[in-house]
């Protein structure tokens, strides 16, 4: 019975991670895609982030910043 618990927390623990770097990716990808050459920086600031909320609110910033400068704020 534990071992089945503890397969199971592993295996939503991996799902977790890979939601995480997933939107990651996707945040990057939006930001090359609008302002083209991403400094490592800040690829490597939105890597790092691990709390999901936070990283649904940096997508929806990363399509609606004016600038990258504008985006970088919000990661500090």
């Amino acid at each position: 019975m534990a071992t089945k618990y503890l397969i199971d927390l592993f295996e939503e623990q991996g799902e977790a991670r890979g939601e995480v770097k997933g939107e990651a990716k996707a945040i990057n990808l939006v930001l090359k895609t609008r302002f083209g050459r991403l400094p490592k920086s800040t690829a490597d600031a939105v890597r790092a982030i691990t709390d999901q909320k936070m990283l649904e609110k940096l997508t929806k910033l990363a399509v609606k910043c004016e600038t990258l400068e504008e985006f970088n704020k919000a990661l500090k």
